[in-house]
């Protein structure tokens, strides 16, 4: 009897040890936070870089268009219409010079600024050639399609010889190429919105291109490619208020800019690009 009662104890002390320790286990697995949400993979700096370069070569081609687009210095007037706008022959002939004069430094002042801008987009896509040559090992080492890479390197090159040419709308055309091609690199990183948002630029850009070469019915099929794009972006972004507030913002503007295309206004197919492109780079500085 006295053996059963030791035994007895010992099982009791055994349950009263257990049980705490049990309760402890479970309670530190309700403690457990749930798994995080996908993390950003880094993007290489070389990628990075490439593509911050093409966003600068919009700038600047397109701020050339812009000075393109203001009228070639007036002609010299006749000395006829000068003698009766000035009354003395000797005067007119004054003015006459100096307007000449005008004009000459004008027009140099022009065409120094083209030749400025071709140099500093050269110079940009020599640098795009060294940041691929540094990433492009990168590319095959994160399983890049040799496709994608083959593609690429042919629009770089193409870019590069158009440059030469000095027409705004084919380097912007080849520049917008290029991007579409940089967003399936930006693919290979996971939890990134970039590639998306990138697809998205070029297409509202191509929508301007084709509008400048009176190609509307191409840009009325480029546009069919905003809506699925539009809602992948969504689907990446915050679920917050603002983020959201942010989405319909870009929605409208995204409608904006198709809605005007029928219109086949260069301009104004311009000022809804710039809108819509401005609200991209919200939605990813706020919203992703």
């Amino acid at each position: 009897m006295k053996h059963n009662n030791v035994k007895l104890k010992v099982i009791c002390f055994l349950l009263i040890s257990v049980i705490p320790l049990s309760a402890g286990v479970s309670c530190r697995k309700k403690e457990q936070r749930p798994a995080s949400p996908e993390t950003k993979e880094e993007i290489p700096k070389e990628l990075v870089s490439m593509y911050q370069k093409a966003e600068d070569i919009f700038t600047e081609v397109e701020k050339l268009q812009e000075e393109l687009k203001k009228p070639e210095p007036p002609e010299q007037e006749t000395g006829g219409e000068q003698k009766k706008s000035q009354g003395q022959q000797g005067e007119a002939e004054q003015q006459g010079q100096g307007e000449q004069a005008k004009q000459q430094s004008d027009t140099s002042a022009r065409e120094e600024k083209i030749e400025k801008t071709i140099e500093k987009v050269t110079g940009m896509i020599k640098e795009m050639h060294s940041d691929w040559n540094s990433y492009e090992t990168t590319a095959m080492d994160d399983n890049s399609r040799k496709e994608d890479i083959s593609d690429f390197e042919d629009a770089l090159d193409r870019l590069t010889v158009t440059a030469e040419g000095k027409n705004p709308v084919d380097v912007l055309t080849l520049t917008n190429q290029l991007t579409l091609h940089m967003a399936d690199f930006f693919d290979l990183y996971k939890g990134n919105p970039d590639a998306s948002i990138i697809r998205m630029k070029y297409n509202i850009r191509q929508i301007y291109l084709y509008g400048q070469q009176g190609e509307w019915d191409k840009a009325e099929l480029q546009s069919l490619e905003i809506d699925p794009l539009f809602s992948r972006i969504s689907a990446m972004a915050k679920p917050d208020r603002e983020s959201k507030k942010l989405l319909e913002k870009l929605r409208l503007s995204l409608e904006d800019v198709k809605n005007v295309i029928g219109m086949k206004n260069v301009e104004l197919i311009n000022i809804k690009k710039e809108i819509a492109l401005k609200n991209l780079d919200q939605i990813k500085e706020k919203a992703m």
